[in-house]
């Protein structure tokens, strides 16, 4: 009834094989994903893949020299909660204040990244990338069923300093850029479906501005990671072993809900609570996206 109180709105595939946990935990795989791209030859945002936090320095540093932002995001992760962003000006004012130096040095970014994540984040694995500035950002959705795979709708995403996109979304203008971007993701969501994976899946693409091999700008289209809804893998997984057994069969909901724009975490958990929905081992909610913008999947 709580639940019912928010209008979700629901879809629900059965999900009866091991083999669902395991391609859901493959789309959260940029590396993985990156490795697709490239066999396509699909533009993925350029930069290096990197396993330590020395050769992130190296890289960091290099954008920072140019008087560049730079990106990490790390191998495993979705919706930008395993990113760090490295801006210039940000970087300066932590040195100036901390080391009391004045310039882009390889130690001076080491250290930085050293006290923002530490070493052992780096060892999961970790794209370092060039800051590209969006001018179009926008996410296409497909659903894939044991039918086939229909579009269930392409949405525009906001643009926040020319960088970085939110969830507030609003259906997107078709142009030749959002159909170049369906046809490819269509494509790759076409491996996934002849594979077994049933459920929902949408890519997050950015026309954006970049500096090539030459440092010379340009303008293209890239994809950035599939984001597949179903999510929290490992938790179900457990869940589903333990209470169902290896036979049976369980299912997930994909449900979105609109919020007020500051509604945080916080304000959730504690309306689950009241509501006595708060997890208890066999029943609960896995909040799959936390509120920004407006907006939360669970």
């Amino acid at each position: 009834q709580a639940l019912k109180a928010l209008q979700p709105t629901t879809t629900t595939w059965p999900m009866q094989r091991k083999e669902q946990f395991e391609l859901a935990a493959e789309l959260r795989d940029k590396k993985l994903f990156s490795d697709l791209c490239e066999s396509m030859g699909v533009n993925f945002p350029p930069g290096n893949y990197v396993t330590d936090i020395f050769s992130a320095a190296r890289y960091v540093y290099e954008e920072l020299k140019l008087g560049r932002d730079a990106i990490l995001r790390q191998r495993i992760g979705a919706g930008g909660l395993c990113n760090l962003k490295v801006e210039h000006a940000e970087y300066l004012e932590y040195i100036r204040t901390t080391l009391g130096g004045s310039e882009v040095s390889f130690e001076g970014v080491h250290y930085f990244l050293k006290h923002k994540r530490g070493k052992k984040w780096f060892e999961v694995g970790v794209f370092a990338e060039q800051v590209i500035r969006a001018i179009r950002s926008f996410a296409i959705e497909f659903e894939l069923t044991s039918e086939g795979i229909s579009h269930v709708g392409t949405v525009s995403r906001k643009i926040v300093g020319d960088t970085e996109s939110e969830g507030a979304f609003s259906p997107a203008v078709e142009d030749e850029h959002t159909q170049r971007a369906r046809v490819i993701s269509h494509q790759i969501a076409r491996k996934y479906w002849r594979r077994g994976y049933r459920g929902r899946i949408d890519f997050d693409w950015a026309l954006a501005h970049y500096f090539d091999k030459s440092r010379v700008e340009q303008l293209d289209l890239f994809i950035f990671e599939p984001n597949g809804r179903w999510v929290a893998t490992d938790t179900i997984e457990a869940n589903t072993t333990h209470f169902v057994g290896n036979g049976g069969s369980a299912g997930m909901s994909c449900d979105y809900v609109k919020l007020p724009e500051k509604v945080s975490m916080g304000t959730v958990l504690a309306f689950l609570s009241r509501a006595q929905l708060n997890w208890s081992g066999t029943s609960g909610v896995i909040i799959t996206v936390p509120p920004t913008g407006g907006a939360m999947s669970f």
